[in-house]
């Protein structure tokens, strides 16, 4: 039997959940999602995560450069 495959749509870091570990317990192969269109034997099922929020929020912009004059 063909284990199904579990395509993600994002690095393993943003997600919040331990990804490897679900899909190990779940019986699934990840595959990097953003590389390949290719969806063959993709699980219809895949464990449920949530991504992490940006990391970049609340903090300042940097200064923009004033124009020289």
């Amino acid at each position: 039997m063909t284990k199904k495959i579990w395509y993600l749509d994002h690095g393993l870091s943003d997600y919040n959940e331990d990804v490897k570990s679900l899909a190990k317990s779940a019986g699934l192969l990840l595959v990097d999602g953003r590389i390949t269109q290719d969806r063959t034997n993709e699980t219809l099922d895949p464990p449920k995560t949530t991504l992490k929020t940006d990391q970049t929020e609340g903090k300042k912009k940097p200064k923009e450069e004033q124009p020289s004059e």
